[in-house]
């Protein structure tokens, strides 16, 4: 639980060290680093309350995780759609190279 709670933490350091200037991707940044943020405190949570031996923290902490990493499929699928109907930079200044080429004579 420990690896997932650091592994979260490393997610959400990388994602702070984005530098995004579209507002809508530094919305989604913001919420995917609240997301590592409840998932890091949650998985630490739980395993703090397991070795507490303390059920009730545990289901407390586990319900959070349950509820921080809910979060991600619709986040991503966000991302994805959002990503999907921006028009690529590289496609807005491509230009036919090549021109139609001509039928080729009939025999």
């Amino acid at each position: 639980m420990n690896k997932i709670a650091d592994v979260a933490n490393t997610a959400k350091a990388e994602m702070e060290g984005l530098q995004l200037t579209d507002e809508q991707l530094k919305g989604f940044q913001t919420r995917f680093i609240d997301m590592y943020t409840a998932t890091t405190n949650a998985t630490r949570d739980l395993v703090t309350a397991a070795e507490a031996k303390d059920a009730q923290a545990a289901q407390q902490a586990f319900t959070a995780l349950q509820t921080a990493t809910a979060q991600e499929g619709p986040l991503v699928n966000e991302v994805n759609a959002y990503c999907e109907a921006q028009p690529s930079p590289a496609a807005e200044t491509l230009s036919p190279s090549v021109s139609p080429a001509a039928p080729s004579p009939s025999p």
